[in-house]
């Protein structure tokens, strides 16, 4: 009998699990949470049952028949009425290794079902999506193989196992059979090892005598399931017959499943863990195992019992490509999206079209803070520019994705507080902050978690060498202004600099770290190790050798060249300072009020500092060996340090919205010349040449921004413009595609050993890109 089907404005979407067993499909209403993908969607009708299963031997035909016939089926339950489907997504066993062409097979379910989106993906895809309704984590499923997930859907996919019964599957059904006949032959021949007359026992019940075997089992094309089968009876031994060789086996076979899974546990995915198929469902020695060996390897996993089904799985994954939430799949997975005007990704653009061109909202009434794409960015006028509005509504799913990333990252270790802030066309599409201000103390001994402070959207981070970008932004300033000659020897103004290959040296090669300098300048070491010696302060804060700055910078001036200027890029701390002490020089000004006029004051940057708050600053490295204790509030970099803390190197701390603020106006190319000096690609000019991946020079360089790096700015960013810093900061922009990315962190606190953060940057850049693209 028909069941009343909904009215035509309300949509479904549908779910097929086909399995060797069985196909199982679902129609669901296309809701949608607050952040885009909570939980399955509201079942419509109960769930229908197709007893047939997929065939190895004829996988494609099997599921094209099986597609038809679930089809077939719902229609006929409603009808005939199936118009208001809009999105179908199939989790077939065998996709990943068995069909021929996937591409293919998802257009003819799209065809099928009259949808414009459709996607196939493999089964343990929509049992992890099940598992943990659609969220980040790894899940383990044991059933005859074994295989374990570790996904956030987007950036990173990592599959471990899945290899077979021959050459892995560790601890499945398949793995405790073989094994368990092992122990029964052990005993049969009385052989050393693991002995159990119980297994024997019920081996010989099951399959008859041990010589009759082999032919039972080799011959077989489903052997792995005949060895899976012997299963329950091993259960049976291990808890009615309280056998010790069964209870370890199946000890042994949760150790193997909770090892698999910790292998999937990449460090940008949340320390969730949950499990599905009949192993750990339906065998509580192997699951409490599990669960057990998973704990003491990683005491901050949260393992919890699997929350739905593969079908379930299949339904909220067809929910998440209707509203554009569509995960970035791996290649054994197939997608289908119509071309028509009709399609829900073309409803989806229009509404995040709708949302870019929101009204704009003062910055008092702002969660960000961030210049709007329409106002004039020229020198003298950012000030007055309007933020963008608040977070895009559209945007919610993906700003929980970055959050998900930060989170992940830091549970890691890979710093205590984190922000990120992404721009696209004007509107905040991201906006995101994790962590504590600090997690360790002065004697470099972790805070109880209540007492840690959490950072908020203001906290102020050490932006290290990102300083540069603010530095050349005041020097090429000056540079318009007359004040400074890009092309003028050094030596012109700096004695320093009129011996050998420096005198062929000039501001645009230190501006491109092409004057051939090394890294760093190590004289201050010397005179801070006297210094300390010197005090009995138990914690320095400011630099005691910060008064002899000027012997210091001459010094610094005399740094022997490690290459003819020009001749070869090498990054340089250097070589900015040396810009810095010209700049002071020709000008007769200190540094810190020379980059304020030049560039905080015209660029409206008024929370960017030398001197912030410390109680509103996340803390950097411990640092005991210069009495430093946990740096918090003061620059981190030695030689700025040392210097007073106020350089072009670095020193300069803010809060991720002035960064933002900061890289839209260099995206947005207005304020002259400063703008697009620090955009063009110098390299050619001071090289004669372009990059060189021979001579390890693997991106461009404008006059203060890196191009083109694409270790971090993710692989489609080969035209993008930023810097990193030193203690885990970052800013990314893109002209072509009118984003800016912001990440800021303490990657460096409380040591600098660890560092995942370059890896987090390009995961976030790659990500942003995939959620662009689909826009």
């Amino acid at each position: 009998m028909a069941v009343e089907y909904p009215s035509s404005g309300t949509e479904l979407v549908c779910g097929i699990d086909i399995g060797g067993s069985g196909c199982r499909a679902r129609l669901a209403y296309a809701d949608i949470g607050h952040d885009g993908r909570l939980g399955a969607p509201r079942p419509f009708g109960r769930d229908l049952i197709v007893p047939h299963g997929v065939s190895a031997d004829h996988h494609d035909g099997s599921v094209r028949a099986l597609i038809a016939l679930a089809h077939e089926r719902l229609a006929a339950r409603f009808g005939g009425r199936m118009r208001n489907i809009r999105s179908v997504c199939l989790g077939c066993a065998g996709v990943a290794s068995l069909t021929h062409d996937r591409e293919q097979l998802c257009a003819d379910m799209a065809t099928v079902f009259d949808v414009d989106c459709a996607l196939i993906v493999p089964d343990f895809i929509s049992a992890h999506t099940g598992a943990l309704s659609g969220h980040a984590g790894v899940v383990a499923a044991a059933g005859t193989g074994v295989i374990a997930l570790g996904t956030d859907y987007f950036t990173s996919w990592k599959r471990v196992d899945g290899w077979g019964y021959l050459l892995g599957d560790c601890g499945s059904g398949s793995w405790i059979g073989r094994h368990a006949l092992h122990i029964a032959l052990n005993t049969y021949e009385r052989r050393p090892g693991d002995q159990s007359a119980q297994l024997l026992a019920a081996a010989q019940k099951a399959f008859g005598e041990p010589r009759t075997w082999p032919m039972q089992i080799y011959p077989q094309a489903d052997r792995a399931s005949i060895l899976a089968s012997f299963v329950p009876a091993v259960c049976a031994c291990a808890e009615k017959d309280d056998d010790p060789a069964a209870r370890q086996l199946l000890e042994r076979a949760g150790a193997e499943i909770a090892a698999t899974a910790i292998a999937a546990l990449d460090w940008e995915l949340p320390r969730q863990v949950s499990y599905t198929g009949g192993i750990l469902l339906h065998c509580p020695i192997v699951r409490e195992s599990f669960i057990t060996r998973l704990r003491s390897c990683q005491p901050t996993i949260r393992v919890t019992a699997p929350e739905g089904t593969p079908l379930d799985g299949t339904v909220i994954l067809a929910n998440m490509a209707l509203h554009g939430d569509e995960p970035h799949w791996p290649a054994d997975c197939a997608v289908h999206h119509g071309d028509d005007g009709n399609s829900p990704c073309t409803a989806l653009h229009s509404r995040q079209t709708q949302c870019a061109t929101m009204r704009r909202v003062p910055a008092e009434h702002s969660s960000s803070g961030v210049l709007s794409p329409d106002c004039d960015t020229r020198a003298g006028h950012v000030a007055d520019a309007y933020p963008a509005s608040g977070l895009c509504a559209d945007a919610r799913p993906f700003n929980s994705r970055i959050r998900t990333m930060l989170e992940a990252a830091r549970s890691a270790g890979g710093f205590s507080a984190g922000r990120c802030l992404i721009i696209h066309r004007g509107t905040t599409i991201a906006d995101a902050t994790v962590g504590t201000l600090a997690a360790y103390d002065d004697a470099g001994q972790p805070i109880p978690a209540h007492e840690q402070v959490a950072a908020v959207a203001d906290t102020m981070f050490d932006l290290a060498s990102l300083t540069k970008t603010f530095s050349a932004y005041a020097l090429l300033s000056m540079a318009d202004d007359g004040i400074l000659d890009l092309d003028r020897p050094l030596g012109d103004t700096l004695p320093a600099w009129r011996e050998g290959d420096k005198r062929m040296a000039t501001p645009r090669h230190l501006l491109t770290h092409t004057a051939g300098l090394p890294p760093s300048w190590y004289g201050w070491r010397e005179p801070l190790r006297h210094a300390i010696q010197r005090s009995h302060e138990k914690k320095i804060l400011a630099s005691p050798i910060a008064d002899m700055r000027e012997e210091l910078e001459d010094d610094m001036l005399h740094t022997p060249l490690e290459t003819a200027p020009g001749t070869r890029r090498n990054y340089s701390d250097v070589g900015f300072n040396t810009a810095m002490v010209l700049a002071e020089r020709v000008t007769g000004e200190p540094w810190p009020a020379l980059v304020r006029h030049y560039a905080f004051e015209p660029l409206g940057c008024h929370d960017v500092t030398f001197a912030p708050e410390i109680s509103h600053t996340a803390a950097t490295e411990y640092m005991p060996a210069l009495y430093r204790g946990v740096v918090q509030g003061i620059v981190h970099d030695e030689t700025s340090w040392a210097l007073g803390g106020q350089c072009a190197n670095a020193g300069l701390f803010a809060p991720a919205a002035e960064v933002a603020r900061f890289a839209q106006v260099l995206r947005k190319g207005s304020a002259e010349p400063a703008s697009h000096q620090l955009w063009n690609d110098e390299l050619p000019r001071v090289l004669g040449r372009t990059v060189s991946f021979e001579e390890n020079e693997l991106y461009g360089a404008s006059l203060g921004l890196q191009i083109g790096a694409t270790h971090w700015m993710g692989a489609a960013g080969t035209a993008s413009r930023g810097h990193t810093g030193f203690t885990g900061t970052s800013f990314q922009i893109d002209r072509d595609r009118e984003l800016t990315i912001v990440l800021l962190t303490n990657r460096v606190h409380p040591s600098r050993t660890v560092n995942l953060v370059g890896k987090l940057r390009a995961a976030v850049a790659d990500a942003t890109f995939n959620w662009v693209r689909r826009q």
